[in-house]
């Protein structure tokens, strides 16, 4: 179930994990994130060269662009979480992101190696190329994150839909009298 979207918004919905449960969650991502921010440090160190303006400008600019995507994921999430129950933001959010994260990673993860590899194959025809691949990077950071809250989104949109058909599914049974002694004829 924990890497399986599906399985775990269908366990959410039913209120099967214990608080235990959900804080692995928490912590496991915590960790990931612990664990890949020295990564940054092992990226090619462009031959000492420091950026140029305009570079430091892209990046300065994309950065912030990327923050904006950030803020406007996390909304959009929280407003999908409003129209279900309007309960449970932090801890749906924490939970579901797990899942999501790993199946962006699986997606992210040959991109960014291909791409490596591509640029490593061309540094001897274009010595400059880090610089732009530091800007092609930087770029794909902005256009994966806005893609990671688009899935994650639609995992709010699928847990609330599961949640809906499990209340519809209790107000039948409830609306239903109840059979007491012989069937009738």
């Amino acid at each position: 179930m924990i890497f399986s979207s599906r399985k775990l918004e269908e366990a959410l919905a039913a209120n099967l994990l214990s608080p235990w449960e959900k804080t692995k969650y928490l912590v496991f991502g915590i960790l990931v994130c612990g664990i890949s921010y020295p990564l940054v440090f092992a990226l090619p160190n462009y031959n000492n060269q420091s950026f140029s303006i305009s570079t430091r400008l892209i990046l300065g600019l994309l950065w912030v662009v990327n923050i904006l995507v950030v803020y406007r994921g996390v909304r959009s999430c929280f407003q999908t979480n409003s129209t279900i129950d309007n309960s449970a933001f932090v801890e749906r959010f924490i939970i579901l992101n797990f899942p999501v994260f790993i199946k962006y990673w699986a997606i992210l993860i040959p991109l960014i190696l291909g791409s490596f590899w591509r640029v490593w194959m061309l540094r001897t025809l274009y010595p400059n190329i880090w610089d732009s691949y530091r800007e092609f990077l930087s770029v794909l950071t902005v256009i994966a994150t806005y893609l990671f809250y688009v899935f994650l989104n639609r995992s709010f949109a699928r847990l609330g839909a599961r949640i809906g058909e499990q209340r519809s599914a209790m107000a039948v049974s409830c609306n239903t009298p109840a059979r007491i002694g012989k069937p009738h004829k």
